[in-house]
């Protein structure tokens, strides 16, 4: 006899009879099957909006950004800020993957060509270190170190970038470039990728939180190259329009998690649980989904409940903490009315706290 989602058993009550006497389906699938579901869950996290809007943007810059050199026009640029969290770096990362250095014979020397190239930046660093990063992940900084100043080994990148043909230089923890407070560490910084980009070495993608934001928007030259600027932020659940936002990237979500009765996770009770535990950032959202997902799949459970996702939860239990609780365990009236801000910086979190908060009652009733 046919079930719906209302009827169906659930992971709670997996080993009680159902009103035909069978029990609820435990399949345990072979490994390689197991993690195939993950990764194809994680993949989704593409699907997404915002993600698709950054990938095409690289994709622009990679292929047309450094179009205008034949005609006198430097290179362009992009600007992507979030968060911590907010999934930029996953992204950035896993997009340059995708484009894979590759051999090439350039007369009859042989060299590696760096289609897309990803520089992560280390806390505090200068112009002349990032200049010997970039050289060294093209395997090209040889000995040279000590006896290069900083213009010396800029001028020796932007050669390499073009020699290695990188089409895209993606650097990633912007705000580790420069402090936004000091105004000459700032201009400094701008300088470094705005003769990346006069030179026509190649286009630049800049991301990282707010604080680097100065790094760009001081710079009129950086501005007027870009092709667009894009924030990766938190859902607000007390804001309507970004907690309907929310619920339907739950409902795509739900449309990829191979489980029963998965269009739960987009029911406004446990959407907001879902918003509060990842602070509104839909990467740990995604996180937390594939969290529950590897259990079922490791005791066999077959369908998505309330019990599958307390589990999940309990991974993360605190002993120390005295406070910590399941919110999984609790009714309306316990989950607290505001998204955890605890990891943001100070004048995110006063500007944050501004906001119109809804008591939980209020927000059930507003979804």
């Amino acid at each position: 006899m046919a079930t719906n989602d209302n009827t169906r058993p659930t992971a709670a009550t997996k080993t009680a009879p159902s009103s035909e006497g069978a029990k609820a389906p435990r399949i345990l699938l072979p490994e390689t099957q197991r993690v195939q579901k993950v990764v194809d869950l994680r993949s989704a996290y593409l699907e997404y909006g915002q993600i698709k809007d950054v990938l095409r943007a690289m994709r622009r810059l990679r292929l047309y950004g450094n179009s205008g050199s034949r005609v006198g026009a430097s290179a362009a640029s992009v600007l992507v800020t979030g968060p911590s969290g907010s999934g930029k770096t996953r992204l950035l990362r896993t997009a340059a993957e995708i484009v894979q250095p590759k051999e090439d014979t350039i007369g009859d020397v042989r060299q590696t060509i760096w289609p897309v190239l990803y520089v992560p930046i280390d806390p505090a660093s200068t112009p002349g270190a990032l200049a010997q990063k970039c050289l060294r992940l093209m395997n090209a900084m040889g000995d040279k170190k000590s006896r290069e100043s900083a213009s010396e080994l800029i001028d020796r990148m932007v050669r390499q970038l073009i020699k290695n043909g990188v089409e895209l230089a993606i650097f990633d923890e912007l705000q580790h470039a420069g402090h936004y407070t000091d105004e000459k560490t700032t201009k400094v910084t701008s300088n470094f990728f705005k003769a990346i980009l006069n030179k026509n070495a190649c286009s630049v993608m800049l991301a990282g939180t707010i604080e680097a934001e100065p790094i760009f928007y001081n710079n009129g030259e950086l501005v007027r190259r870009s092709i667009g600027e894009f924030t990766m932020d938190r859902f607000d659940w007390n804001n309507p329009a970004e907690r309907a936002q929310f619920i339907v990237l739950l409902r795509m979500y739900a449309k990829n998690i191979p489980l029963e009765n998965a269009g739960m996770i987009a029911e406004p009770r446990i959407a907001y649980r879902l918003n509060y535990l990842s602070g509104g950032l839909f990467p740990r959202t995604t996180d937390l989904l594939v969290e529950a997902l590897e259990i079922a799949l490791e005791d066999g459970v077959t369908v998505m409940s309330d019990e599958l996702l307390k589990d999940m939860v309990n991974c993360h239990k605190r002993p120390r903490d005295k406070g910590w609780f399941n919110v999984f365990e609790v009714d309306d009236t316990k989950v607290p009315a505001s998204t955890p801000i605890t990891d943001l910086p100070d004048h995110q979190v006063n500007a944050y706290k501004g906001k119109r908060q809804l008591t939980p009652a209020a927000v059930m009733k507003a979804a």
